[in-house]
């Protein structure tokens, strides 16, 4: 991809009444801004009560985003997140491309730093729960319900790979979520996950809107950017639609993971017998899959961390045929499976 397209961004007032105009009779514009009022509130809702924070990083993805929803400028608020992930020269002009677009289409722009290498953990989840929790900050500070990302659909695809290659279910095969609740009073929505990177590119492009490029992404040391770089290109000479597949599966996940959900609270409810005990013979009698969801649940009850292999302990427990109890200690939490029921009790201090 290259850096940047040929021409520069061009949205000064002499050419906004023109340029506006180009964004929203562009159909992949159009389409963006469509996703966008169907996932903050419908056909009923009026776009002043729609007020949403754009999560701007400079990228295509990102500044398409932004051109399709700036022919609402007073219902949206741009926000760039400075990463302490690349050097700073960098990050400085990437924020500084960000708030100049942002200036030229009338947008209101804000922008806070975040220290991802000080929060310790894994480094790119640590920058993921430090980026979202800026942008929580300042949705809440620019008087903004929404939080809007440009998530799209080869995103969607390389992520169902990264699940399907760690052996995620049915609920991680849901992939990158539309909609879900940021804070109490804010919620995260991903317009563009039917839209393409080479959708973004072209209305950037198309509307002569410049965007960066983050050296970052061509690291093949990071899953996703292997993918992406060495994997995902054979995937499209084969099946050119496989992102769009993947959203749809995606899709199909999620409905079935709430499905899923729903069956193992009735599961849980039918083996209850006193709080924080189920009957093992009940729950035995469940399927599989079922059984995990239900092991998850018991397990975040209490704040415990669910891991795969660790529910999958305690349903082997569970469907075992040695009648004598066992104890599987968690982070947050400790399971007991005896002849007769499972039991979860805070872990031990």
């Amino acid at each position: 991809m290259p850096d940047a397209t040929p021409s520069p961004p061009s949205f000064g007032p002499a050419a906004s009444a023109g340029r506006r105009g180009s964004v929203k009779s562009h159909p992949i514009g159009r389409a963006i801004l469509a996703s966008w009022r169907r996932l903050t509130g419908g056909r009923s809702t009026p776009d002043a009560d729609r007020r949403t924070l754009v999560a701007l990083s400079g990228g295509a993805d990102s500044t398409a985003l932004l051109l399709a929803l700036s022919s609402q400028p007073k219902s949206i608020v741009a926000a760039h997140i400075l990463h302490d992930m690349r050097p700073a020269s960098e990050a400085q002009a990437d924020r500084v491309a960000c708030e100049k677009l942002c200036q030229q289409l009338g947008v209101m722009f804000v922008s806070k730093a975040i220290a991802a290498r000080s929060a310790g953990g894994n480094l790119e989840a640590a920058a993921r729960r430090e980026r979202y929790r800026a942008l929580a900050e300042l949705a809440t500070e620019s008087g903004c319900r929404f939080v809007a990302t440009g998530h799209h659909a080869d995103d969607q695809l390389e992520t169902l790979l990264m699940r399907l290659l760690r052996g995620s279910g049915v609920r991680g095969m849901a992939g990158i979520r539309e909609r879900r609740r940021l804070t109490d009073s804010t919620t995260l929505v991903r317009p563009m996950l039917g839209v393409r990177r080479a959708d973004a590119e072209r209305l950037c492009s198309e509307l002569g809107a410049a965007w960066q490029t983050d050296a970052t992404n061509a690291d093949v040391s990071l899953l996703r950017a292997r993918l992406r770089i060495e994997v995902i290109p054979t995937m499209l000479a084969i099946a050119p639609h496989a992102p769009r597949h993947a959203s749809s599966l995606a899709r199909a996940c999620a409905d079935a993971g709430a499905i899923l959900t729903a069956a193992a609270d009735a599961a849980l409810r039918r083996a209850s017998e006193v709080p924080n005990a189920w009957s093992r013979a009940t729950l035995r009698a469940e399927p599989r899959v079922v059984l995990r969801e239900a092991v998850a649940a018991i397990i975040r009850s209490q704040g415990g961390t669910v891991r795969r292999r660790e529910v999958a302990s305690v349903v082997r427990a569970i469907r075992s045929d040695d009648g004598s109890e066992k104890s599987l200690a968690f982070e947050g939490c400790v399971v007991r499976v005896g002849p007769e029921s499972v039991r979860i009790d805070g872990a031990p201090t």
